[in-house]
């Protein structure tokens, strides 16, 4: 058995470096450099030796690549991307082990989400073949669809509680790699209060997975000593005052600020004690104090205070911004031209939005966002597409609120809790930014409703399992 396991292992990885192997000849993309090809050679073995030895360290590995290294989802072999490649990674382990026909067991406990998933999906590819004659600017605008396949091969790798342990724990590990990074940026350049001035180090992007790994801090999971479990939350509270502090950004502060009401209003059980709303405080007083006298040098020339004032006045005083009042312009604007001109599909992948910007980078005019991901369903998919994507959001946080107070382990329900608080933050940044179809952001925020449907089929798993333990 142990012979013709290892014969099976050693097959599948030959395919799998066979099947790379001939899409970077057919793409390309070989490196002339004689020793760069034997390093991607080498690096394939590996990488596909983990893949179908232990999926759930590959999935790790890729969503550590995509927090701590900044051009990792944008790396191509021909057309496509790394975020494709992944799905189809994904996909070969579980034919070539042969578990696809099992990997539906878990989507069918999960079928209120998995058909409003799939029905997007299908619009998705409707709006690609639409908008086929605009070349690979269309694929880039439908990866909604490879997202989805994410989305729906995560409950099939993550089978057991285990398996959930394993994986936070090394994404708080990549979190702690991450803040040890950020502080030392604090201290060698210090901070920009905006998005853009700290290149894509902050903002929606990083401040999504900060907020997934303070969520996960809090939880009480992790941390077998009760010492440890308590400096975790310190760090979590620490974590959220990094993410309000640091992004500099409004729209950071109201998806924190409606997230907390949220969790308050729908999840929330248990009352703070006097006591520890006086050590978190005091814990918040300190954090803010050392995080303004770090951040004297600004990208932007503004002191920490007067940009924290002039976006927080933006906030009630939208019109005030040029950046808010224009981007409430597009998106209005967006909305009446799809319905004037076709509200059932929308325009395809691929179209040109509202504005275009000349690219001194690339020599050419680029298409610039609506900075509203459902504006940008709209647009794309017209209203079917933009209803399905708010019922399976809805579908997911409800589902989510409903296991966070299901009877069963208390670790599971905590685990539900930081993964519906933080699926929550996700869709409301998505009301002004790249949140669900680009390429980092994305990969982040389908992880969540993939991390609900598997807790979801394995509380049901559970459950059906107790009578027949009782007897």
């Amino acid at each position: 058995m142990i012979a013709a396991t290892s014969r099976s292992t050693i097959f599948s990885v030959v395919t799998v470096v066979i099947v790379v192997s001939v899409a970077l000849l057919i793409a390309e993309r070989f490196p002339a450099d004689p020793s760069q090809m034997i390093l991607l050679i080498i690096a394939s073995i590996i990488a596909a030796y983990v893949l179908l030895r232990s999926p759930l360290v590959f999935v790790g590995l890729y969503y550590a690549g995509v927090v701590l290294v900044r051009g990792f989802v944008y790396t191509g072999i021909g057309p496509m991307y790394i975020t494709e490649l992944f799905l189809v990674a994904l996909l070969l382990q579980r034919l070539l082990t042969g578990n696809l026909n099992a990997s539906t067991r878990p989507l069918v406990a999960n079928r209120r989400i998995v058909v409003p998933m799939l029905g997007l999906m299908l619009l998705a590819t409707i709006s690609l073949i639409r908008g086929y004659h605009n070349g690979m600017l269309a694929a880039r605008d439908s990866v909604i669809i490879f997202y989805g396949g994410v989305a729906l091969l995560i409950p099939t790798i993550f089978t057991s509680w285990r398996d959930f342990r394993r994986f936070t724990h090394w994404m708080l590990l990549v979190g702690l790699v991450l803040n040890v990074l950020l502080v030392f940026r604090l201290f060698t350049e210090g901070l920009g209060v905006s998005e853009m001035a700290t290149p894509r180090l902050f903002g929606a992007r990083t401040s999504g997975f900060l907020f997934f790994v303070g969520a996960l801090a809090l939880t009480g999971v992790h941390g077998r000593k009760p010492s440890t479990r308590r400096y975790l939350r310190y760090f979590g509270v620490a974590q959220f005052c990094l993410i309000i502090l640091l992004s500099g950004t409004r729209n950071v502060w109201i998806a924190s600020a409606a997230t907390f009401m949220f969790w308050s209003l729908f999840i929330r059980r248990t009352s703070l004690s006097i006591d520890t709303v006086l050590r978190y405080a005091g814990l918040l007083a300190v954090f803010v104090v050392a995080i303004l006298l770090m951040s004297s040098s600004q990208y932007t020339g503004d002191s920490m205070e007067e940009g924290f004032r002039r976006a927080a006045t933006s906030i009630f005083e939208y019109q005030q911004s040029a950046s808010a009042s224009n981007r409430i312009e597009w998106w209005t604007e967006a909305v009446e031209i799809t319905f004037d001109e076709n509200p059932l599909l929308g325009k395809p992948f691929g179209s040109m939005t509202l504005f275009v910007t000349y690219d001194t980078k690339y020599g050419r005019e680029s298409r610039m966002a609506f900075h509203n991901s459902y504006v940008t369903t709209l647009w794309f998919m017209g209203f079917p597409g933009l209803a399905l994507l708010l019922l399976l959001l809805y579908r997911v946080l409800r589902l989510g609120v409903r296991n966070s107070h299901r009877p069963g382990p208390e670790a599971t329900r905590k685990m539900n809790i930081a993964l519906t608080a933080s699926c929550f933050f996700y869709c409301v940044i998505a009301f002004f930014n790249v949140i669900l179809e680009g390429p980092q952001s994305a990969m982040l925020f389908w992880l969540m409703p993939g991390f609900l449907m598997a807790l979801h089929a394995l509380s049901n798993a559970a459950s059906s399992s107790e009578p027949a333990d009782q007897e």
